[in-house]
């Protein structure tokens, strides 16, 4: 995992997504295989969001404690949201995976 942090890491994961009109005309004979996009995004934002990988763990807790009423996509998957869920829930002992 270490790989695709960073400016780097960054790079890669976004080639590995799609190398590119150019790459893909030429190197590949116009066909490319695309990742499966919901594990992709999930992996990049373990990687990139803030707190989002420390918070994972304890989103069903925060949602069954009403926690992510009123939210939506982009809120549930915000860094200050998952630090504000991480810091709430990283000293409690039951955690609901």
């Amino acid at each position: 995992m270490r790989d695709y942090l960073g400016t780097d890491g960054r790079e890669l994961l976004l080639t590995i997504l799609y190398p590119g009109d150019f790459f893909v005309k030429n190197f590949t004979q116009g066909e490319w295989d695309s990742p499966d996009i919901p594990q992709f995004t999930e992996i990049l934002r373990r990687l990139h969001v803030s707190y989002y990988e420390e918070a994972r763990p304890y989103l069903s807790q925060a949602y069954s404690n009403y926690e992510m009423d009123g939210a939506n996509e982009g809120t549930i998957t915000s860094s200050s949201f998952c630090e504000r869920i991480f810091s709430k829930y990283k000293d409690s002992d039951d955690v609901l995976v």
